[in-house]
């Protein structure tokens, strides 16, 4: 984690890593096709606790990502 970067930003970088290597053996034909349907359901699991926590995050609930008030008063110009 750099100086700059949040706990939240480590810990996407690191579930990203996750994702990546749970993804990568759901696509291994090697591996047994009820394995990687659990797999797949583990992916989508996980991709939903990430969502729920994003959903947690103080910051985020006081918005929902709609207009702004500057965009209300006419104070945005948008190109």
């Amino acid at each position: 984690m750099t100086m700059m970067e949040s706990i939240e930003d480590g810990l996407w970088r690191d579930f990203q890593e996750l994702l990546r290597k749970v993804e990568k053996l759901e696509r291994d034909q090697w591996i047994e096709l009820p394995v990687r349907a659990r797999l797949s359901s583990f992916c989508q699991s996980l991709m939903t606790a990430w969502c729920a926590f994003e959903q947690s995050r103080p910051d985020r609930a006081k918005t929902d990502h709609g207009p702004a008030p500057a965009d209300e008063w006419d104070e945005v110009q948008h190109g």
